[in-house]
């Protein structure tokens, strides 16, 4: 009776967003948000060492969609809808690796990746064919492995286990969130946080990635839940909890009989609210996450040292561009990370529209050649503790 108990509080914390969260004990930390800043965040106050990197543009290394950017020996490493490309730390293109198809050692579509530099293997999870696949850092083909059921998402903790992620979708061998996957043995060893029934029905979303690794700390996300969760390789517990206060969704929200996911979002667009998480970047002292207030982007900026935030939706620059303001739907401003390093890509219009607005020469004159349809330049900077 005791198990049943905790096994339904756990289901109600993971489904719901009205109730704030507790880990086991008794302990989480509320973020109160507030929409109301209109002040642009100054990206130049997270780190005064920032590089700007032109990544090589030739017909081999088109990028069509960032999904995921890795910083490993001096190497650019970047995610694209089914293809992983390599640069050297200039912007060089090095190589690409694209094994799409249906053949043996191929994948349909490149659903989440991760590597683990300890072994220089590359995984990949496939959706459609319901495998992983390993390659080495060449892209040369090493194995691959049936999972036999449906996951959007993977998280390498270590050299021997995985954690699979399932979003809401219930199927024949899987009715869990979180899948543990030995890597060694190439088997599943387990799996928790039961899908609720009623989310199967109709909340089926997909972020480019659900988790965010800080040294040893692995944080985990989704959209439509206010909680942000410490991960461990067998457990899912509280640790952040978004408060919008009175533009947060109503929990009864959730407990209608939708179709499907678009009858959700209809119903949700008739009223102003606030919700989360599309983006997380999780660093030694802070937190940059992205969410949703009154259908319009907005992202957060979390001191874990004192509990402060500020919310925005315009940017400064300063190192580059003085007090040149940055809208970031223009711009369409995305942030992502790899352990102590935070990428920011802009579209190349903001180098088009600001390059009499940037204050070093050289940069100007290497930026003035840009164009529209040019592969992205990544501003690089690391976070210090």
């Amino acid at each position: 009776m005791k198990l049943s108990i905790i096994t339904l509080l756990l289901i109600l914390l993971l489904c719901g967003c009205s109730t704030h969260p507790q880990n086991e004990n008794g302990k989480f930390i509320r973020i109160d948000i507030e929409n109301s800043a209109n002040n642009p965040f100054n990206l130049s106050n997270l780190s005064k060492e920032v590089s700007y990197i032109k990544l090589e543009t030739n017909d081999s290394c088109l990028i069509n969609s960032i999904k995921a950017i890795f910083y490993i020996d001096n190497q650019i490493i970047i995610r694209d809808n089914n293809s992983i490309l390599f640069f050297d730390n200039t912007g060089k293109f090095q190589y690409k690796v694209n094994h799409q198809g249906d053949g043996p050692e191929e994948y349909l579509r490149l659903s989440d990746f991760d590597i683990c530099s300890k072994n220089e293997t590359m995984h990949i999870l496939d959706t459609r064919k319901k495998q992983i696949l390993q390659y080495d850092m060449k892209g040369k083909f090493q194995n691959k492995k049936d999972i036999n059921f449906w996951a959007i998402g993977m998280q390498l903790f270590n050299d021997s286990t995985s954690i699979l992620y399932s979003g809401n979708q219930i199927s024949q061998n899987q009715s869990y969130k979180f899948t543990i996957y030995n890597n060694i043995k190439q088997s599943v060893s387990g799996g928790f946080y039961p899908i609720s029934q009623k989310k199967s029905n109709y909340l089926h979303v997909h972020n480019n990635t659900n988790f965010s690794k800080y040294g040893n700390e692995f944080l985990f996300y989704e959209l439509y839940n206010d909680t942000i969760y410490t991960l461990t390789s067998t457990n899912c517990i509280p640790r952040y909890y978004l408060n919008f206060g009175a533009s947060r969704i109503p929990n009864s929200y959730f407990e209608k009989d939708y179709k499907n996911i678009m009858e959700f979002q209809n119903e949700m667009s008739k009223n102003v609210f606030s919700y989360g998480i599309s983006s997380l970047l999780n660093f030694h002292n802070n937190i940059l996450l992205s969410y949703f207030h009154n259908k319009k982007k907005h992202f957060l900026y979390y001191n874990k040292n004192d509990n402060s935030n500020v919310s925005f939706h315009q940017i400064t620059d300063q190192n580059l561009f003085n007090d040149f303001i940055i809208d970031i739907k223009k711009y369409k401003v995305n942030f992502y990370s790899y352990e102590n390093y935070l990428f920011t890509i802009f579209d190349n219009e903001l180098y088009i529209d600001g390059n009499s607005k940037i204050k070093d020469k050289k940069i100007q004159d290497e930026l003035s050649a840009v164009s529209i349809d040019d592969n992205p330049i990544i501003r690089i900077c690391k976070i210090t503790d």
